[in-house]
């Protein structure tokens, strides 16, 4: 039944999923960051369709925070293993310290590695969170985990590439592992409007061209290393944080590069 929700939606138009968000955002069952704000529920549901996720799952695996879409490091650690790539996490409790590795599936011989101790918590002013003083090893793992993501393979992220403790710290974590929510304790998101809700959507797909783009270059020999850091040159900022102008404009540069790369061979 699920699936078929999941299938049956692409069919709605855009006033009858707002119809349907509007009814849901109502429910006493809904996690608070949703109630009231169907805009936000919209978001949730069409980013969890493009992860293989059910409407339900979705609202509690996702949550839109400043108008961004966040998600538990354990939802990106699953997504980039679905993609294929190969994650590996190390943990050493006695150093406080948690090390990530991502072996992409079109790149087999480099290892993407991140690596978290209490030590670059401090320096980020995290440590003296509660959450970081309860879990310090979940949240060190979870840090891990989405900063080698980012940096590995943004396209497997379909543009949710931070956590919610990451975009306002909103988020706690289990003593087993990886976040997990907090939603009771967050305030409840005023509503997105519609062209908020199609701007969140193009802002995806951004990524995930971009993404596709660096994917291309890394496999005709450019050094995803290089174009990163002109990358933040040219724009002052990371490609993960740039906004739709900057995307478009990175990946119109980087596509013309690699065509003529392409056609000169």
């Amino acid at each position: 039944m699920g699936n078929a929700i999941v299938q049956a939606q692409p069919q709605l138009t855009l006033a009858e999923q707002m119809q349907y968000a509007n009814t849901i955002s109502k429910g006493s069952l809904v996690p608070k960051a949703y109630q009231g704000s169907p805009a936000n529920i919209l978001i949730a549901m069409d980013f969890g369709r493009s992860m293989g996720l059910s409407p339900a799952e979705s609202l509690y695996r996702i949550t839109v925070i400043n108008g961004k879409p966040t998600a538990s490091a354990e939802l990106i650690a699953a997504n980039v293993r679905r993609a294929g790539h190969k994650l590996r996490v190390k943990k050493d409790e006695q150093a406080r310290k948690a090390t990530v590795e991502i072996v992409r599936a079109d790149d087999p011989d480099y290892t993407f590695s991140v690596t978290w101790d209490m030590a670059k918590a401090q320096q980020a002013q995290l440590s003296g969170k509660e959450n970081w003083k309860k879990y310090p090893m979940a949240m060190l793992t979870a840090r891990a985990i989405t900063e080698c993501a980012r940096d590995a393979c943004p396209e497997a992220l379909y543009g949710v590439v931070y956590t919610g403790e990451e975009m306002e710290g909103g988020f706690g974590s289990g003593p087993d592992g990886y976040q997990v929510e907090v939603l009771d304790e967050q305030p409840t998101q005023p509503q997105q409007t519609k062209a908020q809700y199609q701007a969140g959507i193009q802002l995806g797909e951004w990524q995930s061209r971009a993404g596709a783009a660096m994917r291309r270059a890394n496999a005709l020999g450019f050094q995803i290393s290089e174009i990163k850091a002109q990358a933040r040159e040219e724009y002052g900022v990371d490609i993960a944080d740039m906004d739709v102008q900057q995307l478009q404009a990175f990946c119109a540069e980087l596509e013309g590069t690699l065509a003529a790369f392409e056609a000169a061979e």
